[in-house]
C-alpha cells in the first residue's frame, strides 16, 4: 500500500468554504472542490477542497485583495466627502 494512502487525514487537511465569493475565487483559479454539501447541524452550504500551499497562498491573496478593494474604497467616499 501507498505510504500517502497509509496517512490518516483530519479535519486539517481540508478547507471548508462556507463564502461563495471563496468559492468562485478558488475555482477561477483551477482549484478542484471536492463536494459540495450542506452542514448538517444548521444546513449551511459548504464546498469542501484538500488544502494545498496553493489554497494557502490563494486564500492570503483573497484577504489582501478584500483589504484594498476596502481602502480605495474609503479613499473614494474621503475625497467625495
Amino acid at each position: 500500500m501507498d505510504k500517502q494512502m497509509e496517512q490518516q487525514l483530519s479535519n486539517k487537511d481540508f478547507f471548508f468554504c462556507y463564502n461563495r465569493d471563496i468559492y468562485f475565487y478558488l475555482t477561477e483559479n483551477n482549484i478542484d472542490f471536492i463536494t459540495i454539501a450542506r452542514e448538517p447541524k444548521n444546513n449551511r452550504m459548504f464546498s469542501l477542497f484538500y488544502r494545498s500551499d496553493k489554497v494557502e497562498e490563494l486564500l492570503k491573496n483573497y484577504n489582501l485583495e478584500k483589504k484594498v478593494n476596502w481602502i480605495t474604497q474609503i479613499s473614494r467616499v474621503e475625497k467625495k466627502g
